[in-house]
């Protein structure tokens, strides 16, 4: 109905256009998703429907009568000289309103690649383009000017396209300084989308695929399962957000992708930024990345978009070996210590700070009793040294279950050390990881 108003013949809606049980149709319409909508002369989105079934046409609550929010109309008479007897009508504040769509994940994608939205909203229908990217873009409903909306981001959006579609369609190589602002833009909108749901969490990867693949070309970059390879040891150091609170989720019963990239857990994720005295390990080397994608689509040459049915990481580096112990009532580990001595007693404590992706099977998260794990320094700084806390299959292979910070004071109980005892303690097992094997590993 909306498109036949608007005189547009072609109507495009992935539920139906693309066959969701088939698994290769998925993959190649999956690639082809940035230009069907940066292309598309209008996004249509119904933002205000909860399901399928609910539709987004109907007529919209009444402030104040249908909803739990009081509207207050009041008299008023001009001043200016006419003296006519009006009214005014007071609203709560609508600073910020969350649609039900804002919550899916798929729908980031279709914001961020559309040029024209024409949203229908549980109190506004809103429209925007590059034309209109403050809050007095074109709204109509209960408010003269278009609600904010931090999880939409519509500034965010429709000025970031513009930005990296203009760095695309240049296809000249990027200088330091926008490299590194088109990633940390990136890593705004991984935050934003893994803060999202998806009906299906094997949907993970595929749901920012589009972006992904423009953003290779913008970056001129591989893409491994949702990181980029020229800067995969810091890419490597993402952790479960503090946003997700404290409570661990479960690993996902079905493959998602692999243990060492985000979209291997469910939940909202921030990337590692680190400054610029912090570099990856001198021993640290990617040897190789094998990535196969789901279904036959045929996958750009600067990385592996779409659903990774398996994902092998060859890396080189120094690996130790040590315990991770926890307390029962505690989901989080409590410490790490250093391996047992031949005498069976521990030789101390690891004065490092340990997050968790996940609850995993077996016995690396189990409670009370220590864990064998093995860290592989991944960053080396003056003061701190980052990396991932593995465990080991049982083919030989290994499976990230963390990250762990070194650094001053980052243990349990050793925040109220003197400055120098802290150093020394730093000292003490900064030289210790770096008397780990150096070994080549796969990480899967």
């Amino acid at each position: 109905m909306v498109s036949e108003e608007l005189n547009i013949g072609l109507l495009w809606i992935d539920s139906l256009c693309i066959v969701q049980d088939d698994d290769d149709d998925k993959a190649s319409e999956i690639t082809s998703m940035p230009l069907i909508y940066s292309q598309a002369t209008v996004t249509i989105a119904a933002s205000r429907a909860r399901n399928v079934q609910e539709g987004f046409l109907q007529d919209r609550p009444l402030m104040g009568l249908e909803t739990a929010d009081t509207v207050f109309e009041l008299p008023f008479q001009d001043s200016s000289g006419n003296y006519e007897i009006g009214s005014v009508i007071l609203l709560p504040p609508t600073d910020e309103v969350i649609e039900p769509l804002d919550h899916r994940g798929w729908s980031m994608q279709e914001r961020f690649l559309s040029r024209r939205i024409l949203e229908y909203g549980t109190h506004q229908t809103r429209w925007t383009c590059h034309e209109y990217m403050n809050s007095n873009a074109p709204a109509d409903g209960f408010k003269s000017t278009r609600v904010y909306n931090n999880k939409r981001s519509d500034y965010l959006f429709i000025r970031g396209l513009e930005v990296v579609m203009t760095e695309a369609d240049a296809n000249r190589a990027l200088d330091p300084v926008k490299f590194e602002a088109h990633l940390r833009f990136w890593h705004h909108l991984l935050r934003v989308y893994t803060d999202r749901s998806l009906s299906l969490s094997t949907d993970r990867l595929p749901g920012v695929s589009g972006i992904a693949a423009l953003f290779a070309e913008v970056l001129q970059d591989t893409y491994y399962a949702g990181l980029w390879k020229s800067r995969l040891a810091t890419e490597l150091l993402w952790t479960r957000s503090s946003s997700s609170g404290s409570k661990l989720a479960m690993r996902p019963t079905e493959y998602q992708g692999p243990s060492w990239s985000w979209a291997g857990i469910n939940g909202s994720v921030q990337e590692m930024i680190l400054p610029k005295s912090e570099a990856a390990d001198n021993d640290f080397k990617v040897i190789d990345c094998q990535i196969h994608i789901r279904g036959r689509a045929p996958q750009p040459l600067k990385g592996h978009f779409g659903a990774v049915d398996s994902a092998k990481l060859i890396i080189s580096g120094r690996l130790q070996t040590a315990e991770l112990r926890r307390e029962t009532s505690s989901l989080e580990p409590v410490e790490i210590q250093f391996p047992r001595t031949l005498s069976g007693k521990l030789k101390g404590i690891l004065a490092a700070r340990v997050t968790l992706d996940c609850i995993q099977q077996g016995p690396a998260t189990s409670s009370g009793n220590p864990a064998e794990v093995f860290l592989l320094k991944v960053i080396a700084g003056p003061d701190n040294a980052r990396g991932l806390v593995l465990r080991r299959t049982q083919q030989g292979e290994y499976s990230r279950i963390g990250t762990f910070t070194l650094g001053f004071g980052y243990a349990a109980g050793f925040e109220s050390e003197s400055l120098d005892t802290s150093r020394k303690r730093y000292d003490r097992d900064f030289a210790w990881l770096g008397r780990g094997d150096l070994q080549t590993i796969t990480i899967i």
